[in-house]
């Protein structure tokens, strides 16, 4: 796969894409559904999607592209709360939604036990 590029980064184009594959952009086209999940902790993003707070979900937020989907829309995105442990997904609140955002951000806080200023 292609490593992501200085200038990719910069201009926050973090989602995988079919170009990304390189040599094998032939699966890409075979398959009916091309899904991919970004980390932004990783990125080291402050903020992300339309105004989630990476500081405050840290690595338990995961955004889901579907990169490619026959059947239905392609290039939707969703915001999900992840927990590596049980290997738990939810899909996270509207970031407009402040009072379920912050149940969310309290979740974390309280698995990771690493108080925010």
């Amino acid at each position: 796969m292609e490593t992501l590029s200085l200038d990719a980064f910069k201009q926050n184009r973090v989602y995988p894409t079919q170009k990304g594959l390189l040599d094998c952009q032939d699966t890409a086209r075979d398959c009916d559904m091309f899904l991919g999940i970004v980390n932004p902790y990783s990125f080291e993003f402050k903020v992300f999607g339309e105004g989630y707070d990476i500081t405050r979900l840290r690595s338990y937020g995961r955004w889901l592209k579907v990169v490619q989907g026959r059947d239905g829309e392609s290039d939707a995105t969703l915001g999900m709360y992840f927990d590596g442990a049980p290997g738990w997904y939810a899909a996270l609140p509207n970031y407009r939604n402040q009072d379920e955002l912050n149940k969310v951000y309290d979740l974390v806080r309280r698995n990771s036990q690493v108080p925010f200023n």
